[in-house]
């Protein structure tokens, strides 16, 4: 469904699918915390019983490359597996 004003035209959000959710490992689509224009946010349920929280980026086809952020990411995450704490 479409709302018109002036010749605007603003599109409804986007439901959330659970494709992102199945490339993880061990995870299943609880609920939606969150519809943010670019990150979405999704509780999920690990299959150890625990909670989790997952920041799904929907990417279009005319988005940049992702290529520098998952380099960076793999840095951080990186430099933080060796923590006494992992989960924090």
């Amino acid at each position: 469904a479409f709302w018109c004003a002036m010749g605007n035209v603003l599109a409804q959000p986007k439901v959330i699918q659970p494709e992102p959710v199945s490339d993880l490992p061990n995870v299943v689509l609880k609920d939606t915390l969150g519809r943010g224009r670019f990150l979405k946010t999704l509780l999920c349920l690990h299959d150890e019983g625990g909670l989790v929280v997952v920041k799904a980026y929907y990417k279009r086809a005319d988005s940049p490359s992702l290529g520098p952020y998952k380099q960076q990411l793999a840095r951080l995450r990186a430099s933080l597996h060796g923590l006494p704490c992992p989960h924090v």
